[in-house]
């Protein structure tokens, strides 16, 4: 009985050890984007945030690549996980290539549409979750995801609302240097 007790504290103790070194504690900086304006006029968007991307997903690259190239060179990424089994997304996937087909949006922006199957799962190659792969599976997974290496943010639209993206695009079409978080 006693050993069974001890065991109990024991766990107890440890696992709200385990539980805080789990836990990423480091804030992630987000920001709403309500309107964009566009030539004088202004645009409604609904569901969409600028959020800074945590320097432990850049740390992970090296022991995690895949998709590292969303998070480095000199041009912006547009990303998108997919499954193209279902009816809506493909529809959904369809007219957001359509929307980027404009051929400044194209100079200024990699689109990386990645098809997915019905379930995907991410992990990291280590022993947190702080790398590439779980991060666009977390925020890029069937909304659409404008990701800036050389600032380290992204703005995630996750309205669902094919309209939205020609105007977001377009709003950030010169967003390179200039991060949207001053620190």
């Amino acid at each position: 009985m006693r050993k069974f007790l001890g065991e109990i504290i024991a766990l107890l103790i440890l696992i709200p050890i385990i539980v805080y070194f789990a836990v990423d504690w480091e804030k992630v900086k987000q920001k709403k984007i309500r309107s964009v304006t566009i030539a004088g006029e202004t645009i409604a968007l609904s569901k969409v945030h600028a959020e800074k991307i945590p320097q432990n997903i850049f740390d992970g690259i090296k022991d995690n690549p895949q998709y590292k190239e969303f998070f480095l060179g000199k041009k912006k990424h547009i990303v998108m996980l997919t499954w193209d089994g279902c009816p809506y997304r493909v529809a959904f996937k369809n007219k957001v290539k359509q929307a980027l087909s404009h051929p400044v949006l194209k100079k200024k922006y990699s689109m990386d549409i990645v098809p997915t199957g019905q379930s995907f799962y991410a992990d990291c190659h280590s022993n947190h979750l702080n790398c590439p792969t779980v991060w666009v599976a977390n925020h890029c997974m069937g909304t659409i995801c404008i990701i800036n290496p050389k600032t380290k943010e992204a703005i995630i639209d996750d309205s669902h609302d094919p309209e939205q993206i020609l105007p977001l695009a377009a709003a950030y079409v010169n967003w390179d240097d200039e991060p949207l978080y001053k620190d």
